[in-house]
């Protein structure tokens, strides 16, 4: 029934992707969210992810960042540009990031080119791109009328909160919904899962749940040790202070990716601290910093800040950590109704389990203008990520997409790439496998009707020895023979990672006319009865 040649396949199938593999990164689509896995220094990450999101950049840059935050483009965001030049200092690390992705999109022959600015981008621009919350509210910038109830909501809960809890028992369990109006005009093609393999010794792999591709800070990471970091927006602006100005979701980034900040030979909350207290900032952050079995958070403004954690707890009950955007410590609480609803529900029950915290979450704290609900548990190695999409409502009311962070942070072999084109009688397919490790990989279709029955399969292998005289062996071409009614079929791809176990898969969809037989005599030539 099948015939399969490694590589014998049409080169209009594989040169697009030629490039691709001398990048460091790739595309793939895991449990129906894009995920981007990008490697090496930081130079190397953001040439990948410039090559990787090419269009997307822009797309993200004008349509997000421009459209949303300045109101007149040449004039608002060009003065904050140059506010950004004149007063703000980054590690030279971001600096070659920023300058990654800008060569990354002209490799990949992306367009630089602002419609809204009227000229190209450059990597000062990607670096004030990262700085955008901080510079809307520059002295010289104009900010939009965003409203005082958007920006987020986090509730963390561990401890004896969690202990009764089965899948917890004790562990930590962490829900984050990231509010911004955007959903009736920005595409919802941008949302991803862009996860970070560091070359540098002293930083660690970590994931960024993003939807502005092209975005080097973070307003929400977790990282491979089980820390995570979410950004809420404050309320009370300041910006007297210009001294010594930093990115504020710069810092964050460097608090989930940075190990032992402080140098004191440990990675821990105190990490996150210190490096918050190195910088001054224009932005009014309320962090809340998850390790494994602790949180604190982080109240920040350009007049100073300060931390709190379940000790500090006067309205919230029992072993649990709430923010929205207000502040608890640094002023009187004000703005955000969120809060109180999330008191009440602990009120009645300060016990939470892993249901629960998406329930209450969803209940009490959600908002219309949810984009992003995301939940971690680094005790159950769980990620669970929702976001808009088309025809959707918000975030928090959505099927959340399920990863296993062993998963994410392992680097394992993921299918990029798979296509299933019909041929007369035939199926000519190709599977195209990203194996950054080498690592010895199990690779099989199937092809598959509507209603999920296997007719036929194929069974490929990876070596992962890319360099020992075999053609490209991770990128497979076969045919298959279609002798089927008319109809929908699926060819399934699944790559299984003989190292560790882990699978990925992915599928093609492709209709068939049936099956038509070439032979001219189809009439019977004589008829006779045999035995049973």
């Amino acid at each position: 029934m099948k015939r399969m040649t490694l590589i014998t396949l049409a080169m209009v199938l594989i040169t697009s992707a030629t490039f691709a593999q001398e990048v460091n990164g790739d595309l793939s689509v895991i449990n129906g969210v894009k995920v981007y896995r990008v490697w090496g220094d930081h130079y190397e990450r953001g040439f990948a992810q410039g090559y990787l999101m090419a269009g997307e950049v822009l797309e993200a840059f004008d349509g997000m960042m421009l459209d949303f935050f300045y109101t007149f483009y040449a004039r608002d965001y060009e003065q904050a540009h140059l506010f950004y030049m004149e007063n703000y200092t980054v590690e030279e690390k971001y600096t070659q990031e920023a300058t990654g992705v800008i060569d990354g999109i002209q490799a990949a022959g992306g367009s630089l080119y602002s419609d809204n600015l009227e000229r190209e981008i450059d990597a000062t621009d990607i670096l004030a791109y990262a700085t955008t919350a901080d510079l809307v509210l520059a002295p010289y910038a104009n900010t939009s009328s965003l409203g005082g109830n958007n920006f987020c909501s986090t509730l963390c809960s561990w401890g004896s909160a969690t202990l009764n809890d089965p899948e917890l028992s004790g562990g930590m369990v962490v829900l984050r919904n990231m509010d911004l109006p955007l959903q009736n005009y920005y595409s919802h093609d941008l949302y991803n899962l862009t996860i970070h393999f560091p070359e540098e010794a002293d930083e660690l792999k970590w994931a960024h749940p993003s939807f502005v591709p092209g975005f080097i800070s973070v307003p929400s990471a977790i990282n491979e040790k089980g820390f995570a970091i979410f950004n809420n927006d404050g309320n009370v602006f300041t910006n007297s202070n210009l001294d010594q100005l930093y990115p504020t979701q710069l810092v964050l980034r460097n608090c989930i990716e940075v190990n032992d900040g402080n140098g004191d030979d440990s990675y821990d909350l105190d990490d996150f601290v210190w490096l918050r207290d190195l910088h001054n900032y224009l932005y009014t952050s309320i962090v809340t910093c998850v390790a494994p079995d602790s949180a604190i958070i982080l109240e920040t403004n350009n007049a100073g800040g300060t931390q709190r954690g379940v000790h500090e707890n006067t309205v919230i009950s029992g072993n649990n950590l709430a923010a929205t955007n207000h502040f608890r410590e640094l002023y009187s609480p004000a703005a955000c109704q969120r809060y109180l609803n999330i008191a009440d529900s602990l009120s009645v029950d300060s016990s939470m389990g892993i249901q629960r915290n998406w329930n209450l979450m969803q209940g009490a704290a959600g908002n219309a203008t949810s984009i992003q609900t995301m939940q971690y548990s680094p005790s159950t190695r769980t990620l669970k990520y929702a976001h808009v999409g088309e025809g959707q409502g918000p975030s928090h009311m959505n099927e959340p997409a399920v990863f296993n962070t062993d998963f994410l942070f392992s680097q394992t072999p993921v299918i990029t790439a798979s296509a299933a084109i019909p041929q007369g009688d035939s199926l000519q397919a190709y599977v195209q496998i990203s194996n950054p490790l080498e690592n010895p990989v199990e690779v099989w279709a199937y092809l598959k009707n509507s209603a999920d029955v296997i007719l036929d399969s194929v069974q490929m292998m990876d070596d992962g020895l890319h360099a020992d005289g075999e053609a490209n062996d991770n990128k497979f071409g076969f045919e298959l023979e279609l002798l089927f009614p008319r109809g929908e079929y699926v060819m399934e791809s699944i790559v299984n990672n003989l190292d560790s176990g882990y699978v990925h898969s992915n599928q093609s969809d492709f209709s068939y006319d049936g099956y038509v037989s070439t032979e001219k005599n189809l009439m019977p030539l004589s008829y006779r009865l045999d035995e049973n």
